[in-house]
């Protein structure tokens, strides 16, 4: 796994990587919803959690960004 994961940030894949980086974060969740609280966790549930949190970091990015470049002398 970490070699695939090293292979997509040495490409510069950033899209593939950050997706798969926050679908393990979802499973990893799931995992401990069940282990701790014995809760199971619709997969759809799971994947649509991981959507939203990887658009909700892309437009934060994107604003920091935005942000970034209002600063910056013209």
């Amino acid at each position: 796994m970490m070699d695939i994961l090293y292979e997509l940030k040495r490409s510069n894949n950033t899209n593939e990587l950050e997706m798969i980086v926050t679908v393990c974060w979802a499973i990893w969740h799931s995992r401990n919803l069940f282990v701790f609280e014995r809760k199971r966790e619709n997969f759809r549930l799971s994947v649509a959690r991981s959507e939203a949190i990887l658009d909700s970091y892309r437009r934060i990015q994107a604003l920091k960004e935005e942000w970034r470049l209002m600063q910056q002398p013209t």
